[in-house]
């Protein structure tokens, strides 16, 4: 069948070299012009001919995702039980979602746009045990998303770079597969703080950093309050099991490594030549330090930009000559609590020209 029911020629996705298990897909600034993305997937000509044999019209459908969604469940079974028929299913759902918004493409499986990331074929597997009720919400939040006005993207705040007069040193000893070296980071990272920029320091977290078993096993945490209302507040919880939490500004948080080590050797196969698992790795021992110093040097912005009452971003951008990353982050965040949002939200409006440098001493 000839796949042409979506705007453009139909295209196969690039090829792209595996990532590390360990990667992230953080957002870097590019060398040069990145191929077009691909928003016609080729691939979903079995399903257009399933269609017309059960006197569907495939043209109508492609332009209605609810509707098909309704066709995928009524005829989930057969599809699931040809081969090939529910992958062609899946190019063509996400296609026809990828069709509803001009900013959304396939990025691999994956159907991608603002604020969402759908995989098509997981969802059509699920949509078989889908209850009427969740048919009704999967729809509804369809035409939300296709109907949804975003802001632009967050912009990386990039301030004048500044002198300090006691640059950071990553502390000698603090190699990566040593689980001590987090936490020898994390206390240079606090006295090149305090060396540099007018702060107040003060033992324990704020509530939007849930401690836990960040705690235990002898684990500490800090406060650091830089001494204009303006700059953004940065706490950290350190612990030898889990690593080092760390909250930014009025509600982001990170966690260096992602996981704890337990959870680290059992899925992940990173080691050195005597067979040891690298716990954490140099990636995250990085990330720690660009984080903070981010933070303290101004390259770092929130923002709650709607609709969603409850949907936060942030954008941080490392220095210059550490891997030039920039990173954007975005989420609900119901479950802090009303009263912890409320507070972020008040604090972040507050911001006439977004989060700015620390101030520093003297």
């Amino acid at each position: 069948m000839e796949e042409d029911l979506f705007e453009g020629p139909a295209r196969a996705l690039p090829a792209s070299a595996p990532m590390a298990r360990r990667a992230a897909a953080y957002t870097s600034r590019p060398d040069g012009p990145s191929a077009a993305p691909v928003r016609h997937r080729a691939g979903y000509g079995p399903f257009v001919g399933f269609l017309a044999s059960r006197g569907i019209d495939p043209r109508t459908t492609a332009r209605d995702p609810v509707a098909l969604v309704g066709q995928l469940r009524a005829h989930h079974r057969e599809m699931m039980d040809r081969p090939g028929l529910a992958e062609a299913a899946a190019v063509f759902l996400g296609n026809a979602l990828t069709a509803l918004r001009p900013d959304a493409c396939w990025v691999g499986d994956i159907v991608r746009g603002p604020r969402q990331r759908i995989t098509p074929l997981t969802l059509l597997t699920r949509l078989g045990d889908a209850t009427p009720e969740q048919l009704e919400q999967l729809s509804e939040r369809v035409r939300a998303w296709a109907a949804a006005v975003y802001a632009e993207p967050l912009d990386f705040p990039e301030p004048v770079p500044r002198t300090l007069p006691h640059p950071y040193v990553r502390p000698a000893g603090a190699e990566p597969g040593d689980a001590g070296a987090l936490e020898q980071i994390a206390l240079a990272l606090l006295t090149h703080l305090q060396a540099n920029y007018r702060v107040a320091v003060r033992s324990g977290a704020p509530p939007s950093l849930p401690t836990g078993d960040d705690l235990e096993g002898g684990g500490w945490a800090v406060t650091v309050e830089p001494g204009s209302p303006d700059a953004a507040p940065l706490a950290m919880a350190v612990s030898p099991v889990r690593g080092v939490a760390v909250r930014a500004g009025a509600l982001t948080g990170f966690r260096f490594p992602a996981m704890p080590r337990d959870v680290f050797e059992e899925h992940h196969r990173l080691r050195n030549p005597a067979g040891e698992v690298i716990w954490p790795t140099e990636a995250d021992l990085r990330d720690l330090e660009q984080t903070v110093l981010a933070v303290a040097e101004g390259r770092f912005a929130e923002r709650f930009p709607g609709p969603e009452p409850d949907w936060f971003e942030h954008a941080l951008a490392y220095e210059r000559g550490a891997g030039s990353t920039r990173k954007r982050g975005g989420g609900l965040h119901t479950a802090q609590g009303a009263e912890i949002l409320d507070a972020a939200r008040t604090r972040v409006a507050g911001l006439q020209r977004g989060w700015q440098p620390w101030p520093l001493a003297g």
